[in-house]
């Protein structure tokens, strides 16, 4: 579970991003959610999840809490090619 200064730290990392994601932020966050998924370590997946969510990155959280990482990619990738 998250706490208040975690979610404050994401809430300000986005705004400060401009509350968007690059294709290669997105990569990125997903390679840290299954290093993260393989390490057990359910407090970086919260984080990265709740991130997305704040960011309004529904669809592609909703992918990682899946674990679908193929589908995760094809979705950044739709996203960004058009």
């Amino acid at each position: 579970m998250l706490n208040e200064k975690d979610m404050a730290r994401m809430v300000a990392l986005n705004k400060r991003n401009g509350w968007g994601f690059s294709a290669n932020m997105l990569m990125t966050q997903m390679r840290k959610y299954r290093m993260a998924y393989i390490a057990g370590d359910a407090h970086t997946m919260e984080l990265i999840e709740f991130r997305l969510e704040d960011a309004n990155f529904h669809t592609e959280r909703g992918l990682l809490a899946d674990k679908n990482f193929d589908g995760f990619k094809k979705a950044v990738k739709d996203c960004f090619e058009n």
